[in-house]
């Protein structure tokens, strides 16, 4: 699943062009989409591009999509920042604030489970910078940002096709601009939130450029957890006697998909889910101990469950174990499960993998 949070200017087709662009070049499906404008800025996207017939139903026919994707309260939430333009200081503060909760909301939502994707290109310059400063302060390993250009063939004039209202390429409302193609390209992000989260800084907190400061200046590395299976609590290398006792559902999760040391499908993981039961199995764990229930076989249901008819209750159990490992420490979003691209592909942050020794460790 993608969320694509676009700004929103008064050349409201950057937004087609950049929804045709993923959809078509990248082949990344849009699910969700947050446009963040000026007043005046959704006043000119009202008239040019949402209204019966614009480029926005164009490009729903074009793409073959229902008549409800990205429509008001199936996917699409237009967001006004309090400014009537960005012609001014606390205009670029209002879009600032409005970008960060906008992302914030999409990688918060427990009914998405996916990248966030920004598009910069709409709007004044202090309006794509606003998009850019808050992915760079708030994206995942997974979230990226990107930019679109018009690719002109000769004779033809920028100025003009955005006046004609062209919508995307192939837009068939102007077939005289049949060759008109779009270029895009990813934009470079220095991400922090991972650094952030580790010297347990609110990203939502306006003296945040002050905190940054103090954090660079107190660099550490990410987090190293071990996992004990007899015991179901997991610890961190850098907070000596913390621990924390997991649910046996969320170590089940955290020690199969450690084991994998890569992004797997629920198939891909079936070996390691297993492989973990028969080890607590071996343990012969008394049920005094209260580790795990003593029926362990409510775990290998809850595994067929997860690879047959119920593959949400697999999304709900990663949903919790995320909440346990950000009530601990905001650094451990690295460990949620989280989906990789197509094909039902979970795994951690790309961060985690690759490490030596690994990141997170689950022992006997």
């Amino acid at each position: 699943m993608t969320w694509l949070i676009a700004s929103l200017g008064t050349s409201p087709s950057v937004l087609t062009e950049a929804i045709w662009h993923l959809e078509v070049e990248k082949q990344i499906p849009v699910d969700r989409l947050t446009c963040v404008g000026t007043r005046s800025s959704w006043q000119k996207a009202q008239r040019e591009l949402f209204q019966p017939g614009g480029a926005f139903e164009r490009l729903r026919v074009h793409l073959g999509k229902p008549a409800r994707w990205l429509t008001a309260g199936n996917g699409f939430l237009p967001v006004i920042a309090e400014a009537a333009d960005n012609r001014d200081l606390e205009e670029a503060k209002a879009m600032d604030k409005a970008f960060r909760r906008t992302i914030r909301e999409a990688q918060e939502d427990e009914a998405h489970d996916g990248a966030v994707i920004a598009c910069i290109s709409g709007g004044r310059k202090t309006m794509s910078s606003s998009l850019q400063q808050a992915m760079t302060l708030l994206a995942r390993p997974e979230d990226w940002a990107f930019h679109v250009l018009l690719d002109l063939p000769a004779g033809i004039e920028e100025a003009d096709v955005v006046r004609s209202g062209f919508g995307f390429p192939g837009d068939p409302e102007h077939p005289r601009l049949g060759e008109v193609r779009v270029d895009a390209f990813e934009v470079p992000l220095v991400r922090l939130r991972d650094f952030a989260a580790a010297r347990k800084i609110d990203l939502s907190d306006e003296s945040l450029v002050q905190k940054l400061q103090k954090a660079v200046d107190e660099a550490q590395m990410l987090p190293r957890l071990t996992l004990e299976l007899r015991t179901l609590t997991l610890r961190c290398q850098a907070h000596p006697g913390w621990e924390l006792r997991l649910a046996p559902q969320q170590a089940l999760l955290l020690a199969a998909f450690a084991n994998g040391n890569r992004p797997m499908t629920l198939e891909e993981a079936e070996p390691h889910l297993r492989e973990v039961v028969g080890l607590w199995r071996a343990f012969h764990v008394e049920e005094s101990t209260r580790a795990f229930p003593a029926e362990l076989d409510k775990l290998e249901e809850a595994i067929n469950g997860w690879l047959g008819d119920d593959p949400e209750y697999f999304d709900q159990q990663a949903s919790r174990l995320k909440r346990e490992l950000m009530k601990a420490d905001p650094a451990f979003h690295v460990f949620a499960l989280r989906a990789h691209g197509r094909g039902g592909v979970k795994g951690f942050a790309e961060c985690v993998y690759g490490q030596q020794p690994p990141l997170l460790q689950a022992i006997l």
